[in-house]
């Protein structure tokens, strides 16, 4: 898909992870942005990586004058369901949903 952008994540100069994301529009034209995959490697988690890598994202995302960032959560994926849950964002911006 032309569609997803990839963006990895480094930690002096060491890959750590990526974000995959796929901008569309909707059948209102607002502009959305899908996180289809986001992974920080086992090494880099609790120390803030992940967190400082989705501020740097909502940025990017907020340039580009994104209205929505949508995140599918498998139901089973705890580790997942903890760290969108846990991210403190205006919640107008972020829209959950919990895949089974």
């Amino acid at each position: 898909d032309k569609n997803i952008t990839k963006y990895i994540v480094k930690v002096k100069n060491q890959n750590s992870g990526f974000i995959l994301i796929k901008l569309y529009k909707d059948i209102n034209n607002k502009k959305i942005c899908l996180i289809k995959d986001f992974f920080i490697e086992k090494k880099f988690r609790r120390k803030n990586i992940g967190i400082n890598s989705i501020k740097s994202l909502m940025k990017i995302l907020k340039n580009k004058k994104i209205n929505l960032i949508k995140i599918n959560i498998l139901s089973n994926n705890k580790s997942a369901k903890n760290f969108w849950l846990n991210f403190k964002l205006k919640k107008e911006l972020i829209s959950y949903k919990i895949k089974f």
